[in-house]
């Protein structure tokens, strides 16, 4: 009901807003009024008329047709105050109304063996009353087909439930109703559809196959958590409570009855818990939409409440893998390190070859996947806005990005022990240590242009010819022995921090 009323207000704002979980009204905010929603039918159509044919043409070429406001006011005009008013209420409730008719409709007989199979199609014929006939139709087809080539009720349950997690919920909810009645046994499809049931608002139905199943199997953290939201969307919150507070104590971070929980706990003024709720919602999977709920109550998420989904490779790139030669301590070492060196600075050239071809490659990637994702976002508004199916959702960067920003702020953010302020003060290191040793650099050149100079004043016909070489290689060994230890130290400590700089923002 509230869709349809509210159709009109999100019409316009669709393209930007759709996707967005719809913040919640302020107590003193009131829901417009018929003669409201009159007047921004004018401001909208005049928006439309004000359209250059550029534009509109545009719209129609990618798909988007003009609407036509007058005809939407028509459709809203019948629609009273109260019922705006009703409307924005419920939309802004953080629990549902206890709605006593629903419950009392639940049999207060417990299904057996026995009447369970009745009922089950008791529910069945009640569902598929209620399905489109062509939903019914390819329904039948498909469970047909799925049945004649693999004959086991697991597969026609699997198929029923991809189906549903595909958006596809009349052909999933027909399926699976089909096979329980066909099979009442097979205890995972009565739970798969005691869960569709009660996402689809039928709670009631649902209660029953949910108790039967709790008796056979107690203390199942999924049969709880269905009842849990079972009695939930029926507005029991105190039954409601009992079961899901019965799963998180099974399972401390279950995320889907954690997340009632939170609502259970705002519900009651209970912000701190509603909070800590939901943040143990996140440890188990995070979502935007759980981030967006927990800036609203205002809690900043942070990199340490978010689970990593994957086990972290202390070398992705394979960077340890390069090692560079000894830095020379004495001449002599010099003249044996240096085809080392010489081999080195060849593998690296190639290296660096590879790897801007392999980054051109995945730069292309890149660019190709987030045209691809741009594109399956803008069907999807498409979609939206002209009434066609939708998987609900639009997603412009990759699946892991927030999660791996959040990760990347909290690395970032701890100034002792993150890798950036270990690569600052690596580099730090090193520059004071090559300005500690300028003296010592410049002395050697000074004695060292001492002797070319001695050298070049003795040379030549009549002159002592004196070799210079020995003295010349006693200085440059003092100097090597003062300067490069010190500096390979600096050096690896710097090529160590920046290997786990660069494979933690690759990672």
């Amino acid at each position: 009901m509230k869709k349809n009323l509210f159709i009109a207000l999100f019409l316009l704002s669709v393209t930007v807003t759709f996707a967005q979980t719809k913040p919640k009204q302020t107590p003193t905010e009131k829901a417009p009024a018929q003669q409201d929603m009159q007047d921004m039918m004018k401001e909208a159509q005049k928006m439309m008329d004000g359209l250059s044919p550029e534009m509109k043409k545009m719209m129609e070429n990618s798909g988007m047709k003009v609407p036509d406001m007058k005809t939407v006011g028509n459709k809203t005009s019948g629609v009273t105050d109260g019922q705006l008013q009703k409307a924005m209420e419920d939309e802004n409730r953080l629990v549902p109304v206890k709605d006593m008719a629903r419950i009392s409709a639940i049999s207060k007989t417990a299904l057996s063996e026995a009447s369970l199979p009745v009922f089950l199609t008791s529910v069945h014929s009640k569902v598929i009353s209620q399905l489109k006939p062509e939903a019914k139709q390819k329904g039948e087809e498909i469970y047909q087909m799925i049945k004649k080539e693999y004959s086991t009720d697991v597969a026609t349950g699997n198929t029923a439930a991809s189906l549903w997690m595909l958006g596809k919920a009349e052909l999933a909810i027909y399926m699976m109703g089909k096979v329980c009645v066909d099979n009442p046994s097979n205890s995972n499809n009565l739970s798969n559809y005691a869960s569709m049931l009660s996402m689809s608002g039928a709670e009631q139905l649902a209660i029953p196959i949910l108790d039967n199943l709790n008796k056979r199997f107690p203390e199942n953290s999924t049969i709880l958590n269905n009842l849990g939201q079972a009695w939930f969307g029926l507005g029991d919150i105190e039954k409601a409570e009992k079961y899901i507070d019965n799963v998180i104590r099974i399972y401390a971070y279950h995320p889907q009855a954690n997340i009632t929980k939170s609502y259970i706990e705002e519900s009651k003024g209970h912000k701190a818990e509603a909070v800590e709720a939901m943040k143990k919602s996140v440890k188990h999977a995070y979502t935007p939409e759980k981030e967006d709920r927990l800036r609203k109550m205002g809690y900043k998420l942070q990199g340490k409440d978010v689970p990593w989904p994957f086990k972290i490779n202390p070398d992705p790139l394979g960077l340890s893998a390069f090692r560079h030669p000894k830095f020379p301590a004495s001449v002599d070492e010099s003249i044996v390190l240096e085809e080392d060196w010489a081999q080195f600075k060849r593998e690296c050239t190639s290296e660096i070859t590879k790897l801007n071809f392999q980054f051109k490659q995945a730069e292309e990637f890149s660019i190709r996947e987030d045209e691809k994702r741009k594109k399956e976002a803008m069907d999807e508004v498409k979609n939206a806005i002209t009434g066609k199916n939708t998987t609900g959702s639009v997603t412009i960067l990759p699946f892991f990005s927030q999660k791996a920003i959040l990760k990347l702020e909290e690395k970032n953010a701890d100034k002792d022990g993150s890798t950036k302020f270990k690569y600052i003060r690596a580099v730090e290191d090193l520059t004071d240590y090559v300005k500690s040793r300028a003296i010592v650099q410049q002395t050697y050149e000074i004695e060292i242009k001492k002797l070319n100079e001695r050298e070049d004043d003795q040379l030549g016909q009549g002159m002592a010819n004196k070799d210079f070489c020995p003295q010349k290689k006693d200085l440059a060994n003092v100097f090597l022995v003062t300067y490069n230890p010190g500096l390979q130290q600096k050096w690896d400590e710097f090529l160590k921090i920046t290997r786990q700089q660069i494979s933690d923002d690759a990672y």
